[in-house]
């Protein structure tokens, strides 16, 4: 009789983002293929959005009590060992690590286990982020050790690969490069499901055009420049503008302050986190995201999906889903002038703007699907 293939995934905590999607995609789909999965983590989010989708599954799921994303020795090594014993508890044949603290702590725990198979993906390099230079080498190096303890490590797009090699942190032998993949009739599914704000923008979509964007309130997304934007953009004559954002965290406090300071109250919509953001999307013009680091995200892919035009920063993979010019625009100067500048231009004409929304469809249905994803990492795992 074969026996059944036990997988771990975990991640630092289940506050949903790109992180979490990724790890319900392919959690759910490895349950599907008869493996036994487990997911784990800490900081368990109010929303409990990942939780419930693994609920739905009848995935079992488990909370690392002492796992935080903040850097506390003493936290650290409980966590490390919280992990190692789980792992030796359920003698899991596949760990894979998402995010830099899981990632760190949950190989050396496999490793130390002596777990055959130990993976991780590197959703945005932590050391990439815009902190003192002393904390990018020590990052760095914590990258540079834990490598020693992977089997392979998958980056989400080439520029991600390309910059771990030329820092010549992990051997190019343990890298891979595996894209994110959506599936376009599930996101059209999702964006027919009835919202509370559906009404809303329903109403809005009548006499302005609008602008929104997806992500959780942290200060790589960058929310707080996308108000300043927003503050140019409605004073442009001539052009009724609204922006939605759709998303929830710790800067809420620091957006609603700014929202205030430019009176921006009836011109902007937090709806905080939503189960189905495609079913507010649909009523985008246009897609926005001013981060200052990304991986590869799902927000843009599925913004593509829906046949929206994006303006985007250069950064991280985003280049590998957006051509300059030709399916969107990529910011390379993070600012607002650059933003407000290349929103405006591709709004007053409609017609490019279908036609960026429609090409950045196509990319995305032939390059960033689901089962295409689905196939490399059974591939990855050895299933084939």
């Amino acid at each position: 009789m074969q026996k059944t293939t036990k997988i771990l995934y975990l991640l630092t905590t289940d506050d949903w983002g790109g992180a979490q999607q990724y790890v319900a995609d392919l959690a759910v789909h490895f349950h599907r293929q008869g493996c036994a999965i487990s997911v784990a983590f800490g900081q368990v989010d109010s929303k409990h959005k990942l939780i419930d989708i693994l609920k739905q599954h009848q995935i079992n799921y488990l909370i690392i009590p002492h796992l935080r994303r903040d850097i506390n020795p003493i936290k650290d090594l409980l966590a490390l060992w919280e992990i190692f014993k789980l792992i030796r508890q359920n003698d899991f044949d596949i760990v894979h690590a998402n995010s830099s603290k899981a990632g760190f702590t949950g190989r050396l725990a496999a490793w130390v286990a002596g777990v055959e198979k130990i993976f991780y993906t590197a959703h945005g390099w932590v050391f990439n982020e815009q902190i003192h230079p002393l904390q990018k080498i020590f990052f760095q190096f914590l990258e540079k050790i834990a490598a020693l303890f992977s089997t392979r490590i998958f980056c989400l797009s080439p520029s991600e690969y390309q910059l771990a090699i030329s820092k010549n942190i992990i051997p190019a032998a343990k890298l891979s490069i595996v894209s994110l993949g959506v599936d376009l009739d599930d996101i059209k599914k999702d964006s027919q499901t009835p919202n509370q704000f559906s009404h809303s923008l329903a109403a809005w979509r009548e006499h302005y055009q609008i602008i929104g964007t997806v992500g959780n309130f942290y200060p790589t997304k960058n929310t707080t420049l996308l108000i300043k934007i927003a503050h140019e953009l409605i004073n442009i004559e001539h052009q009724p503008y609204r922006l939605v954002i759709i998303g929830d965290g710790g800067e809420r406090p620091r957006i609603e302050s700014l929202i205030n300071q430019y009176q921006l109250q009836k011109h902007i919509l937090l709806t905080g986190q939503i189960n189905h953001p495609a079913s507010l999307m649909r009523y985008f013009d246009l897609f926005v995201l001013p981060s200052t680091k990304e991986g590869l995200p799902y927000t843009i892919l599925e913004a593509g999906a829906l046949g929206l035009p994006v303006v985007a920063s250069h950064v991280g993979g985003i280049g590998s889903i957006i051509d300059n010019g030709q399916n969107g625009l990529l910011i390379d100067n993070i600012n607002v002038k650059s933003f407000v500048t290349a929103i405006n231009q591709i709004l007053s004409h409609k017609n490019r703007a279908k036609w960026l929304g429609q090409n950045l469809r196509q990319r995305v249905k032939t390059q960033f699907n689901r089962q295409s994803m689905w196939a490399r990492y059974e591939q990855e795992y050895n299933f084939n």
